[in-house]
């Protein structure tokens, strides 16, 4: 059964990954984006059970890449001049 399971697994992979493969192709992009693997599952039939749950998960992403944006901008001022003032300075 876990056999079963495994290659059902490995075949649902392969098949999501060559269709985002599809559409960053029609995108002319040879990059993958989260955006394309909710594209797919908004698009495509079989896939459409994943769409909210990862819209979710790109927007729980987000929110944390920019959590780690303010907290780098706010704490990155201060270190920046520090690193920068003993550079040049010969001891």
């Amino acid at each position: 059964a876990t056999l079963l399971v495994a290659k059902a697994t490995e075949l649902f992979a392969s098949k999501l990954g060559s269709e985002v493969v599809t559409m960053a192709q029609m995108s002319n992009r040879r990059k993958l984006l989260p955006d394309d693997v909710v594209e797919v599952c908004s698009v495509k039939e079989r896939f459409m059970f994943l769409k909210d749950d990862l819209q979710d998960l790109i927007h729980e992403q987000k929110e944390v890449q920019k959590e780690k944006e303010n907290e780098k901008a706010s704490s990155g001022g201060g270190s920046k001049s520090d690193k920068s003032g003993g550079r040049g300075k010969p001891t």
